[in-house]
C-alpha cells in the first residue's frame, strides 16, 4: 500500500510512464515530423514558382525562400532567366497583395540571368533578398513605394548596369545594401528621405562613373559606405543634415575632380575618411565645428591646393590625418586648441613653406614635417617631448625653440633614428631663450648641433614655475611641495 501511494505521488515516475506510452511516441514523430518539414519548405504556398509566406493581416504576402538557406545552397534550384515578381498572387480563393521580399529570399540564385523586376506594391527589401545573384543583368529599378533596402540586399549582384536611383521613398539602406556591385554605371542619386547610409552600403561599386548625389535627409554615412568607388567624377558635397562620417567612408574616392565641401554640422572626421582621394582640386575647407581629425582622414589627396587652414575647434589630429598632401602651399597654422600633434600628421606635405605651431601643443610625434618644405620652424614653449624625424627632408637652418627646459628629444643612433635626423647640425642655428643655452648644450638630441644661440627672454609667465612658459600641473606640484616643506622656493 505505501509502496504504491510513494509511486503514485512521485513525479518522476510519473514522466516515466509518459516516455514510455506508444502515445507519446507517436504524439513527438508528428511534431519533429512537422517541424522538419517546416524548415525544409519555410513558405506556406507556392505560385508560379515563387514561394510565399502570408503576413500576420491575412492580406499580403511576403516573399521568401523555396529551400534551406543555411548552408550556401540556392534558394531556388531552378532559378533561370529573368525575374519578375507580381504585384500580387491568388492562391485558392484569396488574392494577395505581395508586399516585400524576405531574408535570402533568393539568396544565392546566381542562375538568373535576365532582369529583375519589383513591383510597386514592394514596401521592404530584407536582409540579403538577392544576394550573390551575380547574373542579373540590365539596370535595377527600385520602385517609389520601397522604404527599406536590407542589410547585403543586393550584395555582389555584380551584373547589374546603368545608373541607380534610390528612391525618395527609402529612408534606411542597410550595410552591405549593394557591396560589389561593381557593374552599375553612370551616376548614383540618394533620395531625400534617407536617414542613414549603412556601412560599406556601396562599397566596391567601382562601376559608377558620374555624380554621387546625397539627399538632404542623410544624417549618417557608415564606415566604408563608398569605399573603392574610384569612378565617381566631379565634385562632392556632403549636405548639412549630415553629423557623422564613419571611418573610411569614401576610401579610394579617387575619381572626384572638383571641390570637396563639408558642412558646418559635421564634428569629427574620421579616421581614413577621404584616403585616396587624390582628384579632389581647389581648397580643403574644414567648417568650425569639428574637434576631431582621424588617423589618415585625408591621407593621399595630393590633389588639394592652396592654404591649409585648421579651425580652432579642433582639438585632436591623430597621425597621417593629411599624409602626402602635397598640393597644400604656403603657411599652414595649427591652431591653439590642438594639445599633441601625432605621428606623420603633415608628413610629405611638400608644399608647405612654413608651419607656426600653437601654443598649447605639448607633443610633437614621429616624422610629423618629414619631407615638407620648410626652411626653418618655431617650436612654442609649451612643446615638452619631440619624435623621431620631426623635420627629416626638409632644408632646415634655423630653429628657434622657446621652451625653456629643452623638450625631451632623441639622440641619433646608427639605424638613422633620432630626432633631429636628416638636419644638417653643422650649419643650421638653434635659438633659445637667454640664459638658458646651456641646458639645450648638455640636453640628448639638442647637444649634437653646433650652434645654439641665445634670443630675447621670453616673457614671463605668472605662476610657471619651472620655466616652460606655461602653468601647469608640475608647477601646482612645485606649490604643493613648497608648501610642505619638500621644496624651497
Amino acid at each position: 500500500m505505501n509502496k504504491k501511494s510513494n509511486d503514485n505521488e512521485n513525479p518522476f515516475a510519473t514522466v516515466w510512464i509518459l516516455l514510455k506510452s506508444t502515445a507519446y511516441k507517436q504524439l513527438m514523430l508528428l511534431l519533429l515530423l512537422g517541424l522538419q518539414a517546416q524548415y525544409a519548405t519555410g513558405y506556406d504556398f507556392m505560385e508560379g514558382g515563387i514561394a510565399y509566406n502570408i503576413n500576420p493581416d491575412g492580406k499580403s504576402v511576403t516573399v521568401t525562400y523555396q529551400h534551406s538557406v543555411e548552408y550556401n545552397t540556392p534558394s531556388y534550384s531552378n532559378a533561370s532567366g529573368s525575374l519578375s515578381i507580381p504585384a500580387s498572387v491568388k492562391h485558392g480563393a484569396i488574392t494577395y497583395s505581395v508586399t516585400s521580399i524576405g531574408y535570402r529570399a533568393f539568396y544565392n540564385c546566381s542562375g538568373f540571368t535576365g532582369t529583375l523586376t519589383i513591383p510597386n506594391s514592394v514596401t521592404a527589401i530584407g536582409s540579403e533578398a538577392f544576394s550573390c545573384c551575380s547574373g542579373f543583368t540590365g539596370s535595377l529599378t527600385i520602385p517609389n513605394s520601397v522604404t527599406i533596402i536590407g542589410s547585403s540586399g543586393f550584395y555582389c549582384c555584380s551584373g547589374f548596369t546603368g545608373s541607380l536611383t534610390i528612391p525618395n521613398s527609402v529612408t534606411t539602406i542597410g550595410y552591405y545594401a549593394f557591396l560589389g556591385c561593381s557593374g552599375f554605371t553612370g551616376s548614383l542619386t540618394i533620395g531625400n528621405s534617407v536617414t542613414e547610409i549603412g556601412s560599406a552600403a556601396f562599397s566596391g561599386c567601382s562601376g559608377f562613373t558620374g555624380s554621387l548625389t546625397i539627399g538632404n535627409s542623410v544624417t549618417a554615412i557608415g564606415s566604408s559606405a563608398f569605399s573603392g568607388c574610384s569612378g565617381f567624377t566631379g565634385s562632392l558635397t556632403i549636405p548639412n543634415s549630415v553629423t557623422t562620417i564613419d571611418i573610411l567612408a569614401f576610401k579610394g574616392c579617387s575619381g572626384f575632380t572638383g571641390s570637396l565641401t563639408i558642412p558646418n554640422s559635421v564634428t569629427e572626421i574620421d579616421g581614413g575618411t577621404f584616403w585616396g582621394c587624390s582628384g579632389f582640386t581647389g581648397s580643403l575647407t574644414i567648417p568650425n565645428s569639428v574637434t576631431f581629425i582621424g588617423e589618415m582622414a585625408f591621407y593621399c589627396c595630393s590633389g588639394f591646393t592652396g592654404v591649409l587652414t585648421i579651425p580652432n575647434s579642433v582639438t585632436e589630429i591623430v597621425g597621417g590625418a593629411f599624409r602626402n598632401c602635397s598640393g597644400f602651399t604656403g603657411s599652414l597654422t595649427i591652431p591653439n586648441s590642438v594639445t599633441t600633434i601625432d605621428d606623420m600628421t603633415f608628413a610629405g606635405c611638400s608644399g608647405i613653406t612654413e608651419i607656426i605651431v600653437g601654443n598649447s601643443v605639448t607633443a610633437i610625434g614621429d616624422s610629423v614635417f618629414s619631407r615638407c618644405n620648410l626652411k626653418e620652424i618655431t617650436i612654442p614653449a609649451s612643446v615638452r617631448s619631440l619624435g623621431h624625424g620631426i623635420l627629416r627632408g626638409n632644408q632646415i637652418s634655423k630653429i628657434t625653440c622657446l621652451a625653456k627646459r629643452p623638450p625631451t628629444a632623441f639622440e641619433q643612433t646608427d639605424d638613422d633614428s633620432g630626432t633631429f635626423n636628416g638636419i644638417d647640425r653643422k650649419n643650421c642655428f638653434v635659438y633659445v631663450p637667454t640664459g638658458y643655452d646651456q641646458s639645450y648644450w648638455t640636453a640628448t638630441g639638442w647637444k649634437e648641433f653646433e650652434n645654439i644661440i641665445e634670443i630675447n627672454p621670453v616673457p614671463e609667465v605668472r605662476g610657471d614655475l619651472d620655466g616652460n612658459g606655461v602653468v601647469d600641473i608640475d608647477d601646482l606640484n612645485t606649490i604643493i611641495n613648497i608648501m610642505l616643506g619638500k621644496e624651497s622656493q
